[in-house]
C-alpha cells in the first residue's frame, strides 16, 4: 500500500497542523506533571493530569466524551492532519498530554471494543514507518477509551528530555 501522503513530508504535516490547531484552539491540551520513577531496574514515565475538569466542559459540539456523541464523524477538522489508508485518517489528539499525540481514525464507525484489523495494523504502521512513536490501543471503556468509534492513539518518541528518551 502507498501512503497518500508523499515519503518523509508526514512529520511535516504533523507539525504545521499542530501549530495551527493551537493558535486556533482547537487543542485544549491537559496540562501534566511527569516524573521518573524505576522498578527492579526499569525506568517508567509518569504523568499525572493537574485537572481534567476542561475535558468535560467542551462544548456541545459532538467533540466531548458524551453518550451518543462521536467527535470522529464528522471530526474537527481543525485537527485533522492527513488521510493515511482508504480506511483510516490521522488526527491530532484535541485533549493531548504529550505534544503530537496522534489519533489514527477509522473513516467509518467501526466498535472500538471489537479487535483489530489488518487495515487498522496497516495504518499504524504507515505512520510509524515515517515517525520514530509509540501506537497503542485502549480496546474499550474499561482499558481507558472515552470514545466508542475505532482509534488507535500514537505518540512520537522521545517522550522526554529523560536521560532514558524510552521509558515504560
Amino acid at each position: 500500500m502507498n501512503a497518500p501522503f508523499p515519503k518523509g513530508r508526514f512529520w511535516q504535516q504533523v507539525l504545521r497542523r499542530a501549530a495551527r490547531a493551537r493558535v486556533s484552539g482547537a487543542l485544549q491540551p491537559i496540562e501534566s506533571e511527569c516524573r521518573m520513577i524505576s522498578d527492579r531496574g526499569v525506568p517508567f514515565m509518569i504523568r499525572t493530569a493537574r485537572n481534567l475538569a476542561a475535558k468535560a466542559q467542551v462544548s456541545g459540539d459532538g467533540s466531548d466524551a458524551g453518550e451518543g456523541l462521536n467527535p470522529f464523524l464528522p471530526y474537527d477538522p481543525d485537527v485533522f492532519v492527513c488521510d493515511v489508508s482508504a480506511s483510516h485518517v490521522c488526527l491530532l489528539n484535541k485533549f493531548n498530554v504529550v505534544d503530537h499525540h496522534l489519533l489514527i481514525v477509522t473513516r467509518h464507525f467501526e466498535p472500538q471494543e471489537n479487535m483489530l484489523t489488518f487495515s487498522d495494523f496497516e495504518a499504524v504502521w504507515t505512520c510509524l514507518l515515517e515517525v520514530d512513536g509509540l501506537a497503542f490501543f485502549n480496546s474499550g471503556r474499561d482499558s481507558g477509551a472515552s470514545q466508542n468509534h475505532r482509534h488507535l492513539q500514537m505518540v512520537p518518541l522521545p517522550m522526554s528530555e529523560a536521560p532514558d528518551p524510552y521509558p515504560f
